[in-house]
C-alpha cells in the first residue's frame, strides 16, 4: 500500500512540526521517528480541520504541512511531556529563549510570518535560532519542555 492508504501523508512528514518534535524528544532519550509522529498528528486532527485544509491544499499544497499549536501541545501531552507557554514582545521573547539555550533547557518555538500563514517549529537549544521569514518573523511561543 502507499503512503496515504497507511494514514501517512509525505507532506506533513517533511514538515518541521513532527521533525522538530522528533528531535525534542530524542533529548529526553525518547525515539519516535517523524513519520509516526506526523501519522499521530493527522490521526487526531479534528475532521473540520481536516476539510478545511483539504480545500487549502488545491491553491496552496503547503497547507497540509501545517502543523497547529494545539496539535504541538497535545502530542507533547500524549507523550507524557509537561511544558510551559511563553507569549510576549519581541525582545522579551529573544531574551527568554537565549537564556534558555545558556541554560540547556528544552523546548521549541514556534516563528510566524505575520503577513500570511505561513509558521515555523524550531527546536531548542540545539537548533540554530533563525529567521525563516527573513526580518519578518516574529517569535509567537516559546514552549518550555520537561519530563
Amino acid at each position: 500500500l502507499g503512503w496515504y492508504e497507511n494514514g501517512y501523508d509525505p507532506i506533513h512528514i517533511n514538515s518541521c512540526g513532527p521533525h522538530s518534535l522528533s528531535e525534542l524528544f530524542s533529548y529526553f532519550n525518547e525515539c519516535v521517528d517523524k513519520e509516526e509522529l506526523s501519522k499521530e498528528i493527522l490521526q487526531n486532527r479534528v475532521a473540520l480541520r481536516n476539510l478545511g485544509i483539504g480545500i487549502a491544499r488545491t491553491f496552496n499544497a503547503e497547507a497540509m504541512s501545517i502543523t497547529f499549536p494545539d496539535e504541538i501541545q497535545k502530542t507533547l501531552e500524549r507523550h507524557g511531556y509537561n511544558f510551559k507557554i511563553v507569549k510576549g514582545e519581541r525582545l522579551e521573547m529573544l531574551d527568554y529563549l537565549l537564556k534558555m539555550c545558556f541554560l540547556e533547557e528544552k523546548g521549541i518555538t514556534r516563528l510566524k510570518d505575520p503577513e500570511s500563514i505561513s509558521q515555523h517549529w524550531n527546536v531548542f537549544p540545539n537548533d540554530n535560532i533563525f529567521y525563516p521569514f527573513g526580518d519578518k518573523s516574529k517569535i509567537v511561543e516559546i514552549y518550555e519542555v520537561w519530563r
